[in-house]
Parts: structure tokens; sequence; C-alpha cells
């Protein structure tokens, strides 16, 4: 379970989101986006774990997937009226360990650049 997340208001989305990967670095996780609604400044933010992994049954392939289904899940809107993003925890719970190495996580690697 991610610490220190908790309901925080923030003037700009960038804020936000530099908030949020910090608090998750720190602990181990990584978090991406999972929908967004600009036209009514709403984004879920979750676990990069989140979602259903693919299956073809009938694929002969052997397929892995890091997706585990992490249920963890943070909300964000901006109201028309209100000049500040605010970030609320929908689901506190995760599925699984935290990562030692952050460079098995795909969303740092590409912050990193490499």
């Amino acid at each position: 379970m991610l610490q220190t997340l908790t309901e925080v208001k923030f003037q700009i989305l960038e804020l936000l989101w530099q908030h949020v990967h910090n608090v998750a670095r720190a602990q181990g996780y990584a978090m991406s986006t999972l929908r967004s609604n600009m036209t009514h400044n709403q984004i879920e933010i979750g676990c990069d774990r989140s979602g259903t992994p693919n299956c073809n049954k009938h694929s002969s392939k052997t397929v892995t997937s890091r997706i585990l289904e992490c249920p963890f899940q943070l909300h964000s809107r901006k109201y028309a009226k209100s000049t500040t993003w605010t970030l609320k925890v929908k689901n506190p719970e995760n599925r699984h360990n935290a990562t030692e190495n952050m460079m098995a996580h795909p969303a740092f690697r590409k912050f990193n650049g490499q």
C-alpha cells in the first residue's frame, strides 16, 4: 500500500504527477494513466501493473505479462469552479510487493531516457 498519498490539491497538473511519481518511486511502485477525460478534467491513475493480462487461448505462443490486476487507483479532478486539481485515493490496495530496482518499471526507464 502506498503511504502518504492522501487527498491533496495542486495548482497545476504537472505538480500532481510529480508528487504521485515521487511518492510511488520512494516506495517501490510506478504509476500510469488508466483513463483520462480532459473535457471533464478527470484522470484515473493506477499502478503500472493494473489491468487485465491479454491471453489468447487460441495461440500456441507462451505469453508473459507484468500485469497483475492490481486494484490500486487514484482519482484526480479539476472542477469547473476550482483552480486546483484534487487527488484522492480511490483504492489503496496493492496486490504485489514493492520493486527494489526501479529500472524494472518501463515508466521510470522512460523518464530516465533509457
